[in-house]
C-alpha cells in the first residue's frame, strides 16, 4: 500500500482487507506480486503488469475499493482480493491549541475562550500574533496588530477547519499604554526658538523692547498625544512677566512646566533741550493719566414667561481688563417676590457676543426657583442651557449657584473627524462652605450650540465632550430649528466642553447588510467603530465589556472610578472604568462569585436586562410592565427558555419595541452580534427622544 496498513496483515489465503488513511491522503496505490509470474492480474477490471502499482483518487464520502483478480496461467483457477480504503472525513475542529503575542502565550489562554486582553507598553508599536490550530489541516488568518494606536487595538485570529466550512474567530484586545513623555521638542516666542533651548531645561529669560506689549508662545510636544497649555504673555507689563508652558503627557498624568521670563524694557524718555520747568500751582496736583474706558456691558434680559423684569438683574464685565467675560447677577429678593406660580420659565438672555458668561443666583433666588419647581434658561450667542431647577442635585447648604458658559481653545481635527466648532464649556456650579463645586445631573439636561453657517442641511453632526487628554466622547445630539437659526440640541447628564464634529465612515463588509443603515448611524455618531482592516464584522459576537462600553457611549455617560470593581477586572484594563460606571448607573451587575466576566460573550437575555436598565435611565417615563405580567412574551415560542431573572426585563424591552425577536423566538441563550447591538442602541436612543 502507498498509504496506510492492511488490516489484517496480508496472507495469500486472506481475501478481505481494510485500510484506514487520513483526510490528507487524496489517492492511494496497491502493488500486487504474483507467486506465478505466468498468471494474469487485473485491478478493478483493468489488466496490470505483475509488480505494478495502479492508483486511484480517494473519496471520504464512501469506501474506496481495489478489487484484485488473479487467474492461473491455464485459466483453470481464479482468486479475488478486496482492499477497502476508508479515507477520514475532513476535520471540523476550528479551535486553537495555542495563541501567542510576540512569542508569548496570551494570559489565561483556553481553546474555548475567544476574547483576550493584552497590555503592552507605549514603546510597542506593533505585535506579531500567531495561532496554532488544534485541528488537522486547519488554517489560521490573522488581521490587525501591524500598527498599534494608543488604547484598544483589535487583533482577529480566524481559524478555518479542514472542512472549509467551520470557522471560529478569536479576538485579542491589544491595549497600548499612552505615552508618559511630557517634554518639548521646541519652544518659540513670536516664531523664534528661545535661546539655548533644550528639552531638559525648564527655565528661560527673554528680553523684549518696550514696544512689545504681548508675545505668542508655542510649545511643540515631543511625545505623541501630549497637550500643551500656555498661560501668560497676552499683556506685558514693564519688567518681568512669567509665561508658563505646561505639557501634559498622553497618559494624562505626567506633566512638566517650562517657565519663560519675558522681560519688557522700560520706555525710553528722550531729553528735551531748553524746555523750562513748569511747576504746578501751589496745592494743585499735576494731571494723572486716565485709563481707557471699558465698553458698556451688553444688554441682558430677565424674563418670567414673556414679562421683562429689568430691575431684577445686573451685568458687569469681570476678569482681566479687556476680557469679554460677563458676570450677570440676579437679585434674589426681587426674584423671590416675582415668582408666584409653580412651573414658570425664567429666562436670562445675553444678546451680544461674549467670550464667557456667568449667571449668579444667591441663596434666596435659588430657594425661590426650587420652591416653585421653575425652569431656568440661560441663553447667549455661545449657546444655551435649559433645565427644571429641581431636577438637579443641589446641596441643602448651597450658598449660591451659577450657570456658566465660556469659549475654549479650538482643538485640531483628529483622524477621521471634522471639527466644526471650538468647544463651549457648560457648567452648573454651587458654593457650599465657601467651596465651589459642580452640581451633579441626576437626569438629562438640554444644552444647545448654534450651528455654523457653513454646515449644509443633511450634514451628520454630533456633539462630543472634549476630555482632558483631547479625546472626544459622543453625546446624544439632534438638530433643531428655533426661529431662523439651527441648533445642535445635546442631551447630557453632565456639563463639559462640547464641540460639534462629523465623521464619514463606511465599512467593506456592511454594504447590503440588513443592519447597514443602523451601523452607519452608530459609526457617524462615534458610538461604534470598525476594525483596522476596514471591516465592521456585523456577525461577530459582543463581549460583556464591549456591550456595556457601547451602551455608555450611546447614552453619553461619562466614566467614573467610584464604584467597586470585580475580582476579574484589573484597574489596568481598558474596560475597568466602563464596568464601574455601568454598575454605578444601575445598568449592569456581576455574578455571585464577585466576577464580571468581561471577556465572556454576552447572551441575549443578559442584554435584555442591561437594555431594560438603560431604558429607565434614558427614558424614565417609558412603560414598565409589572414584574408578573409576562403576557407580552406569549407570542414567542421559546419564552419558557428565559431565565427567571430575565423575564420581566425581556417583557420591558419587548413592550418598548427595542427587541422584536428572531423568527418568532427570543433566543435567550444565543450570543448577541454587533449588528443586533447597533440596531438596538439606535432604537433605544430614538425612542427615548435623545436622537432623531
Amino acid at each position: 500500500m502507498s498509504a496506510g496498513m492492511l488490516t489484517p496483515p496480508f496472507s495469500p489465503s486472506q481475501t478481505e482487507y481494510e485500510v484506514q488513511v487520513p483526510y490528507a491522503t487524496q489517492s492511494a496505490a496497491v502493488t500486487s506480486l504474483l507467486w506465478d509470474s505466468l498468471a494474469t492480474l487485473t485491478v478493478n477490471d483493468q489488466a496490470v503488469a505483475n509488480g505494478s502499482a495502479p492508483s486511484m483518487p480517494l473519496s471520504y464520502e464512501r469506501p474506496n475499493l481495489f478489487q484484485i483478480n488473479v487467474k492461473s496461467k491455464d485459466a483453470s483457477a481464479t482468486k479475488t482480493y478486496n482492499v477497502t480504503i476508508n479515507r477520514q472525513r475532513p476535520s471540523d475542529v476550528a479551535t486553537l491549541r495555542d495563541l501567542t503575542i510576540d512569542g508569548s502565550t496570551v494570559p489565561d489562554f483556553a481553546p474555548e475562550t475567544y476574547a483576550y486582553t493584552v497590555d503592552v507598553p507605549n514603546a510597542t508599536t506593533s505585535v506579531t500574533t500567531t495561532g496554532a490550530p488544534a485541528g488537522d489541516g486547519a488554517t489560521v488568518a490573522v488581521s490587525g496588530g501591524a500598527s498599534l494606536s494608543v488604547g484598544d487595538n483589535l487583533v482577529h485570529v480566524t481559524v478555518t477547519a479542514q472542512d472549509g466550512v467551520s470557522t471560529q474567530t478569536y479576538t485579542v484586545h491589544v491595549v497600548r499604554a499612552p505615552s508618559s513623555e511630557a517634554s518639548l521638542s521646541d519652544l518659540t516666542i513670536d516664531g523664534a526658538t528661545v535661546p539655548d533651548f533644550a528639552a531638559g531645561t525648564f527655565d528661560y529669560t527673554i528680553n523684549v523692547p518696550n514696544a512689545t506689549t504681548s508675545v505668542t508662545t508655542v510649545g511643540t510636544p515631543t511625545g505623541d498625544g501630549a497637550t500643551v497649555v500656555v498661560s501668560g504673555g497676552a499683556r506685558l507689563a514693564v519688567g518681568d512677566n512669567l509665561v508658563h508652558v505646561t505639557v501634559t503627557a498622553q497618559d494624562g498624568i505626567t506633566t512638566q512646566t517650562y517657565t519663560v521670563h519675558v522681560v519688557r524694557a522700560a520706555p525710553n524718555v528722550p531729553d528735551i533741550p531748553n524746555a523750562p520747568d513748569v511747576p504746578s500751582a501751589p496745592g494743585v496736583p499735576g494731571p494723572s493719566p486716565q485709563p481707557s474706558p471699558s465698553p458698556a456691558p451688553p444688554a441682558t434680559l430677565l424674563k418670567i414667561g414673556n414679562a421683562l423684569h429689568a430691575d431684577a438683574i445686573s451685568a458687569a464685565w469681570s476678569g482681566a481688563p479687556g476680557a469679554k467675560d460677563l458676570l450677570v447677577s440676579v437679585n434674589g429678593d426681587k426674584l423671590a417676590a416675582l415668582l408666584t406660580t409653580t412651573g414658570e420659565v425664567l429666562s436670562i438672555e445675553v444678546a451680544e457676543p461674549v467670550d464667557g458668561v456667568r449667571v449668579m443666583l444667591d441663596r434666596k433666588g435659588l430657594t425661590a426657583l426650587l420652591k416653585y419647581e421653575d425652569q431656568l434658561i440661560v441663553r447667549s450667542p455661545l449657546g444655551e442651557v435649559r433645565f427644571p431647577v429641581n431636577r438637579l442635585q443641589w446641596d441643602e447648604q448651597a450658598q449660591n449657584a451659577s450657570v456658566q458658559m465660556a469659549k475654549a481653545e479650538r482643538l485640531a481635527d483628529t483622524t477621521g473627524l471634522q471639527v466644526w466648532t471650538a468647544p463651549t464649556v457648560f457648567k452648573i456650579m454651587q458654593t457650599v462652605q465657601n467651596r465651589e463645586t459642580e452640581v451633579p445631573y441626576p437626569a438629562y439636561i438640554e444644552h444647545l450650540l448654534p450651528l455654523p453657517g457653513n454646515v449644509l442641511p443633511g450634514t451628520s453632526l454630533t456633539a462630543a465632550a472634549v476630555q482632558a487628554d483631547g479625546a472626544y466622547r459622543p453625546k446624544p445630539t439632534k438638530i433643531v430649528a428655533e426661529g431662523d437659526r439651527r441648533y445642535a440640541l445635546i442631551n447630557s447628564r453632565s456639563g463639559g466642553a462640547f464641540a460639534l464634529v462629523s465623521a464619514s465612515k463606511s465599512f467593506q463588509d456592511t454594504s447590503g447588510h440588513w443592519a447597514e443603515k443602523e451601523i452607519g448611524e452608530m459609526a457617524t455618531r462615534l458610538i461604534m467603530n470598525g476594525y483596522e482592516d476596514g471591516r465592521f464584522s456585523p456577525g461577530a459576537s459582543v463581549t460583556r465589556a464591549e456591550f456595556v462600553s457601547i451602551l455608555l457611549r450611546g447614552l453619553g455617560l461619562d466614566e467614573t472610578t467610584s464604584s467597586p470593581s470585580f475580582t476579574d477586572v484589573a484597574s489596568s484594563k481598558w474596560y475597568d472604568e466602563v464596568v464601574r460606571t455601568a454598575v454605578e448607573r444601575g445598568i449592569a451587575s456581576g455574578y455571585e462569585d464577585h466576577t464580571f466576566r468581561p471577556a465572556q460573550q454576552v447572551t441575549r437575555e443578559e442584554a435584555f436586562v442591561m437594555l431594560a436598565n438603560a431604558l429607565r435611565l434614558a427614558n424614565p417615563s417609558a412603560p414598565t410592565p409589572a414584574a408578573d405580567d409576562l403576557s407580552l412574551l406569549a407570542d414567542y415560542r421559546d419564552q419558557q427558555e428565559l431565565s427567571a431573572w430575565a423575564r420581566s426585563s425581556a417583557a420591558a424591552v419587548v413592550a418598548s419595541q427595542l427587541v422584536k425577536g428572531i423568527d418568532g423566538s427570543l433566543a435567550p441563550a444565543q450570543s448577541m452580534t454587533r449588528a443586533e447591538l447597533a440596531i438596538i442602541v439606535d432604537r433605544l436612543l430614538k425612542q427615548s427622544g435623545l436622537i432623531q
